[in-house]
């Protein structure tokens, strides 16, 4: 998403202004204004800033989800490397998602905080990384799963082999201890998300975004509250299918390829910085 240096040697000026005239438009943006102002400020700075903002047709910028949820393993050589990036993930429910909370909760359990399975795992028993994580990033019709994590080459191999085996048993079993845990969590640092104005802001273009009702959060801590530990294994076995996860190494493969191969009989599929096969 950072674009490399062949592809942006290649935008033209003519590019850009037609990228803005097609999706910079009137008719799809949305103002969200927190602050000591009044409705009527806010309107004159309007009419003096942006009333002679021409209005163009607006095009529709898909994204879609990947249809490559297959178990795959691929890597990226890199010489000598000290350290190995794993990723490893599937495309996931939008965030209008009926068990949205339930999902909250359960990641946090698996790999959403400091104290997840993930993280213990990796970190504090095993010693081989500093952190590992795992989040749902939400678009408004579909989302994406992902683990994260840097760890020591040696590792690389087992390393895999626990964060999938973590994936599996969240599918299974949620302690009671872990459940109220994660949901006291999630409900002591929910004030904290609106603490300043850029916060606010962004809370609140998130209702827009991905058409949340005006109510909703008002209902947050209810959600949670209310919600159980059978749901949250529930959302696990909904959510979580770490037979269809894809997994991405960076490393050297003179390191990591013998780990691999122990960990899966699937093909292990190399690609260079581009996403191209390397053959």
């Amino acid at each position: 998403t950072l674009g490399f240096e062949r592809t942006v040697e290649s935008i033209r000026n003519q590019d850009v202004k037609e990228f803005f005239n097609s999706y910079y438009t009137i008719d799809n943006s949305l103002l969200v204004v927190v602050g000591n102002v009044n409705s009527l400020e806010i309107k004159d700075m309007l009419e003096k800033h942006l009333s002679g903002w021409k209005r163009y047709k607006s095009n529709t910028y898909g994204i879609f989800p990947s249809k490559n949820d297959t178990g795959k393993f691929y890597f990226i050589h890199k010489e000598e490397a000290a350290q190995s990036e794993i990723r490893i993930g599937h495309t996931a429910k939008g965030r209008k998602a009926p068990d949205y909370f339930e999902t909250m909760i359960m990641n946090s359990v698996l790999g959403g905080q400091f104290t997840s399975r993930i993280n213990l795992n990796l970190r504090e028993k095993k010693g081989f990384t500093y952190g590992a994580h795992s989040s749902f990033n939400y678009n408004k019709d579909f989302g994406g799963f992902e683990v994260e994590t840097a760890v020591h080459s040696q590792n690389t191999g087992e390393s895999v082999s626990e964060i999938l085996k973590e994936l599996r048993d969240i599918r299974e079993n949620i302690t009671e201890k872990e459940f109220e845990f994660a949901k006291s969590s999630l409900i002591k640092r929910y004030p904290s998300l609106f603490e300043t104005y850029s916060q606010l802001a962004k809370n609140l273009t998130v209702l827009h975004l991905y058409s949340l009702p005006d109510n909703y959060f008002d209902t947050y801590i209810p959600h949670i509250e209310n919600a159980t530990i059978e749901q949250a294994i529930a959302a696990a076995r909904n959510n979580i299918f770490p037979e269809k996860a894809t997994v991405l190494i960076v490393g050297d493969r003179n390191i990591i390829l013998p780990q691999i191969k122990q960990v899966t009989e699937e093909e292990i599929i190399e690609v260079d910085g581009y996403g191209n096969v390397v053959l």
